[in-house]
């Protein structure tokens, strides 16, 4: 039900199902991993990456987790921690597209903040 909310664009009602969903069982991987989500995308990046950890300490193998996080990390400025969490979810799912689409921003970005400090 929450991803019904999320992709309708409720947040506010996406986020109310994810914590009820956690309340219920706290070891829903992919119940964090959403909550990340909807945090990242109203810019709440704080609030965002302990959840996204939350769910790759519950299911390593997450792909998307590790997505989220890097993006997070990429907003953050924090580019080296974004590429070694794009990379860990290039190693579980070599074929995620947006996974290679963040490495490839995140990796200017850092080309670009080298060139500038020269």
């Amino acid at each position: 039900m929450g991803n019904t909310y999320y992709n309708q664009g409720n947040l506010d009602q996406a986020i109310a199902k994810y914590q009820k969903a956690l309340q219920i069982d706290p070891n829903i991987a992919q119940a964090h991993n959403n909550l990340g989500w909807v945090y990242q995308n109203q810019g709440k990046l704080d609030q965002a990456v302990p959840l996204f950890k939350k769910a790759i300490g519950i299911d390593p193998n997450l792909a998307l987790a590790h997505n989220g996080l890097g993006w997070v990390y990429q907003n953050q400025g924090k580019l080296d921690q974004a590429i070694a969490q794009y990379q860990k979810a290039l190693q579980i799912n070599p074929n995620y597209i947006e996974v290679h689409y963040g490495l490839a921003c995140t990796s200017s970005l850092k080309n670009e903040t080298a060139q500038a400090v020269e």
